[in-house]
């Protein structure tokens, strides 16, 4: 079932790693809307499942995505 449903920490070795890498997201910066919703949902589902929130491969390939458009645009 782990594999099935990867968990944060399948990405991030604790808690305070993940939250320092969602702190990086400037939700007002981001231009695309759809990524816009996308991370604000990332952040909500956190705050309500906490660090053993879900977060599949290609949810964590594109918040990298859009962490690389935001560090491009600076």
């Amino acid at each position: 079932m782990e594999e099935d449903n990867p968990t944060l920490n399948s990405y991030f070795p604790n808690k305070e790693e993940w939250e320092l890498y969602l702190g990086k997201f400037n939700v007002r910066k981001i231009k695309n809307v759809y990524d816009k919703s996308f991370v604000q949902k990332m952040k909500r589902y956190y705050s309500t499942y906490g660090f053993n929130m879900i977060l599949y491969e290609d949810q964590k390939k594109r918040l990298d995505m859009i962490l690389e458009e935001l560090n491009k645009a600076q």
